[in-house]
């Protein structure tokens, strides 16, 4: 329960990296956590307290809640992992993950626009290592568009989708 804060997330890393990850950016964080407790007189890990943990994150502004949830999911992990290696008995974390919303606006093609985008995706030419890539990407975007199917949609289609709606 005394154990230092530098070697608890030394520890952690070292068990991440073990895993095969990288952990780079998130060893980056960690060690913002480490600067901003030393400088509040906090060195061992029970010392981490809920209010530390809230000055900590509001410490670091992020705009984007993704950002935040980023940062705040790397140092529950820290908190999770020393409570499973039993060097707390719980989680001094309490902030939660912001809602993430979209800020783009979905563009919608009407009718002579995506006439014009069917029309110049038939006029590609082949090449090599895409044959019959006209109709091909022709037939994508009239899915796309006429079944209202987002782009990471259309390029999970497999042959034989829909075969038992169909069949």
């Amino acid at each position: 329960m005394t154990e230092s804060l530098a070697s608890v997330i030394e520890r952690f890393l070292t068990h991440r990296r073990a895993l095969g990850r990288k952990y780079h950016s998130e060893e980056a964080e960690l060690r913002l956590l480490e600067r901003f407790a030393g400088e509040c007189r906090v060195w061992r890990l029970d010392q981490l307290t809920p209010g530390l943990l809230d000055e900590f994150l509001a410490s670091r502004p992020r705009s984007r809640p993704r950002s935040f949830n980023h940062l705040l999911g790397v140092v529950a992990g820290l908190m999770d992992w020393a409570v499973a290696q039993e060097l707390l008995e719980a989680s001094p974390l309490r902030a939660r993950r912001r809602r993430v919303t979209s800020a783009r606006v979905p563009f919608l093609f009407d009718a002579a626009q995506a006439r014009r985008l069917l029309d110049a995706a038939a006029a590609l030419p082949d090449n090599p290592r895409a044959a019959q890539r006209g109709p091909a990407y022709r037939t994508i975007f009239a899915l796309c568009h006429g079944l209202g199917l987002r782009s990471g949609e259309a390029c999970g289609l497999r042959l034989g989708d829909g075969e038992e709606v169909l069949g």
